[in-house]
């Protein structure tokens, strides 16, 4: 289900109270949401951040911040065994 070529990755947000380091896929053809498990060196609560694609079975996120602070991190996500891992930079 993870690889499918209509479904799209939600990470993190928050608003003006709380930040969050979720993550959902969403569904397109069915406007279905998950809320999936993923164990790794999960990211902090973020927002602000940016994602990119690194292959049909991969992306990261960088940067963001939280309510308190501004992150200058690389986090790297498997789609295939919902792994994350942190990237020394």
């Amino acid at each position: 289900y993870f690889d499918k070529p209509n479904v799209f990755y939600i990470f993190g947000g928050g608003n003006q109270n709380q930040m969050f380091n979720d993550l959902f896929i969403f569904d397109i053809s069915s406007s279905l949401w998950l809320l999936i498990s993923v164990s790794g060196d999960i990211p902090p609560p973020t927002a602000s951040h940016s994602t990119t694609k690194i292959s049909d079975h991969s992306f990261c996120i960088i940067g963001g911040g939280n309510l308190k602070q501004v992150f200058n991190d690389v986090h790297f996500f498997n789609i295939e065994t919902l792994t994350w891992t942190k990237i020394k930079t």
